[in-house]
């Protein structure tokens, strides 16, 4: 009878064990939602024909300041806002109409100078100037 008491309050104690309510708290998640059935393709370069219009601000790498050490009236621009322009392209022409008309003056009086510079040297040659005379 010793084997059988023993074995008695074992098998209660596995019962008991066997019988045990879960004490976990659950988690307040959803369940998962059901996966989903997608297709694949493969990425494959294509050429496409026309435009597509995205939203888009457009800034530039680099900025050019313009500036004419003449005051001159802006006759041509060649470009227009957004055009690529090559380094050392003319941007902008300038009206010389002034400059020319300053030059023109200046030539005249060099050529009065030099004519005056002829008649004083013909004059000294002739004793009819003194050096000083033309000096000046």
């Amino acid at each position: 009878m010793g084997l059988r008491a023993s074995s008695i309050p074992a098998a209660l104690l596995l019962a008991l064990a066997g019988c045990a309510h879960d004490e976990r708290p659950r988690s307040a998640e959803p369940p998962p939602a059901p996966a989903s059935e997608v297709t694949t393709a493969p990425v494959v370069r294509t050429r496409t024909e026309g435009t597509v219009p995205l939203p888009a601000v457009v800034q530039a790498r680099q900025r050019a300041a313009l500036a004419s050490r003449l005051v001159a009236s802006v006759t041509a621009l060649p470009y227009q806002e957004g055009d690529r322009v090559a380094a050392g392209a003319v941007v902008a022409r300038l009206d010389d109409a002034a400059l020319r008309g300053a030059l023109a003056a200046a030539e005249a009086g060099a050529g009065a100078a030099e004519a005056d510079l002829h008649r004083a040297q013909a004059l000294l040659a002739k004793a009819a100037a003194t050096p000083r005379e033309l000096e000046q």
